[in-house]
Parts: C-alpha cells; structure tokens; sequence
C-alpha cells in the first residue's frame, strides 16, 4: 500500500511546472515517470534503497531513491507495511529548513 504524505504532491508540481515550463507535455511526461517510478519500483520493493535521515526528522528512518540522477524521493515504512512518501526534490536544492510532515496523510 502506498501513502503520500503532505508536501510530496506540491512539490512534485512544482517540478512538473519547472520541467515543463517551455512545454507542458514534457512536465506531464516528467510526473508521470516519477509516478510510474514510485508505483512500479518503490512500492513493491521498499527496501532497495538505503535509509538516510533528514535534520528535520532525527530518528526516523527514511529511505532515499534517486531518481533521473537528479531527483530525491524521501519515503519511510511503517510497521502496517505502508510505503509513505515523505518528500521529492532536487538534489541541488536546501532541503535542511524545509519541514517534512511524516505523520500525515494527503
């Protein structure tokens, strides 16, 4: 079962808007490979990635993927089994002072 978390959807938008900025189809094509990334590798294979953490969340184990080299996915198992995904971003981006929200459904 997979979960978003509150911040993954609008910062993935924001992506899509950034990547499709000069054309639209591009933006749609970039959300859809990172979706069919999280439902078509994430979700049924939650421990191919490494745990990391966040400065924001000491503690908790999240997973990081990587995706297009360019992309973070930070998602956490929880014990029901669950994949939620906690944050997507760039890799160049200060993602330090960004709060992350684990503990709430979208």
């Amino acid at each position: 079962m997979l979960a978003f978390r509150q911040g993954f959807p609008g910062e993935l938008a924001k992506a899509e808007q950034y990547v499709g900025r000069f054309d639209r189809r591009k933006g749609h094509a970039f959300s859809d490979a990172v979706l069919e990334f999280v439902y078509g590798i994430l979700a049924p294979h939650p421990l191919a990635f490494p745990a990391s953490s966040h400065p924001l969340l000491p503690g908790r184990p999240l997973r990081r993927a990587v995706f297009q080299r360019r992309y973070v996915l930070l998602y956490e198992l929880r014990p029901d089994d669950v994949v939620a995904m906690v944050d997507f971003h760039h890799t160049g981006s200060d993602v330090s002072q960004r709060p992350l929200s684990p503990d709430e459904d979208e």
